[in-house]
């Protein structure tokens, strides 16, 4: 069995509401979030949770956490140690999303593989960054591809499912659990 991890950057936000959201967000069917086993951290006016071992809500947890706390969420999360991805949302809204690996489970279609490529100009906008900080970490891979790393200063290569963890440094979020 591979590896399952999620967690979530939570902008504009204080630690002890962040809290309170998650445990209101236990109630969700079959997310199996439980806020006593998660961690949470404040950073850069937000916070990042690390979400328990078992947790698998994705696409529910943080459409009802961004509802809950009335501010942006993303969720990142590295599927089965092969890759990684997030989901975007604000007041419940799916904003944006991205997969390296969009077609790992079956394949899709055109539209679907728009959806799954991330919208730089978002993540931008909402982070306060340039494109130019991350948006190499937005690329599709490809089965035997791509062995190098997206940065010069990066811990990880592209193929990697802990590339997630440069992404969160350079949007300024580093993931430090």
């Amino acid at each position: 069995m591979g590896l399952y991890l999620q967690t979530a950057i939570v902008l504009n936000c204080k630690k002890n509401k962040v809290i309170e959201a998650v445990k209101k967000a236990e109630s969700i069917p079959y997310a199996q979030v439980e806020a006593e086993d998660c961690q949470f951290k404040e950073i850069n006016n937000g916070v990042i949770i690390l979400f328990n071992d078992y947790c698998h809500g994705f696409k529910p947890l943080v459409k009802e956490l961004s509802i809950e706390l009335k501010q942006p969420v993303m969720l990142l999360y590295i599927d089965d140690g092969d890759y990684w991805g997030y989901y975007f949302y604000e007041n419940g809204i799916k904003f944006d999303s991205f997969s390296p690996w969009p077609d790992y489970y079956e394949e899709i279609s055109g539209e679907r593989r728009k959806e799954l490529a991330g919208q730089s100009k978002i993540i931008s906008k909402y982070f306060n960054i340039k494109e130019e900080k991350f948006i190499k970490y937005l690329v599709t891979w490809e089965l035997g591809g791509l062995k190098t790393k997206a940065y010069e200063n990066d811990e990880f290569k592209y193929g990697d499912c802990w590339q997630m963890v440069d992404f969160m440094r350079e949007i300024g979020y580093p993931f430090s659990f």
